[in-house]
């Protein structure tokens, strides 16, 4: 496994004037599971404290989302087992192949055409059903519990200029891009900057 004693948690800031106009970039770039991994850590010790006989995580998802990663991170860190249902490629894909790293059992789907999302979802419920130490992830992260936490985890990252009157919460004619990401994201983002609008 990747020594995980060294897995950055903190997002990366920059700042940018484009011809008069200023640009702040807040990027999860170099955390490895994505902004997600701020908060997937707490939130499977949190699964773990409400049900005890849970010793394994399962996720279904495409074999290029970060969640893999984060997933795999968070159960590792927490002394856990993460089987991610994805479909397999050939060259593998990246992501899956950190996830593994990171202590994932990858469930490969051998024909990539035969499955839909859909299909691996139902494949990961299958391999939950009935057993108590099991606990099936939702798709995305996206549980209420989850986006709490990591709507905490950003603010918590964010510069202290950020967090003090400044972009988290006065400003009501932002425009903030997401170019990647996933709706659970876009929720949290929301939280954290009710008035902005998001790109």
């Amino acid at each position: 496994y990747v020594y995980k004693n060294h897995i950055r948690m903190s997002l990366v800031t920059s700042v940018y004037n484009c011809n008069g106009a200023v640009v702040t970039m807040i990027s999860g770039h170099e955390v490895p599971g994505g902004i997600r991994q701020l908060a997937a850590i707490e939130y499977v010790r949190g699964l773990i404290n409400a049900n005890p006989a849970v010793n394994e995580i399962v996720y279904a998802g495409p074999n290029t989302g970060l969640a893999q990663v984060a997933i795999a991170i968070a159960a590792n860190t927490n002394g856990i087992t993460a089987s991610v249902f994805v479909p397999s490629s050939y060259p593998p894909q990246p992501l899956s192949e950190l996830a593994r790293e990171y202590g994932a059992d990858l469930m490969l789907q051998k024909d990539l055409s035969a499955y839909s999302l859909e299909d691996l979802q139902d494949m990961a419920k299958k391999y939950v059903r009935g057993r108590g130490d099991r606990y099936l992830l939702p798709f995305g992260l996206k549980d209420p519990l989850f986006i709490e936490l990591l709507t905490g985890a950003i603010r918590d990252n964010l510069p202290e200029e950020f967090q003090s009157g400044g972009i988290s919460g006065s400003i009501s004619d932002s425009r903030i891009w997401v170019p990647c990401g996933s709706a659970t994201l876009l929720k949290a983002l929301a939280v954290v900057w009710p008035s902005a609008h998001f790109m």
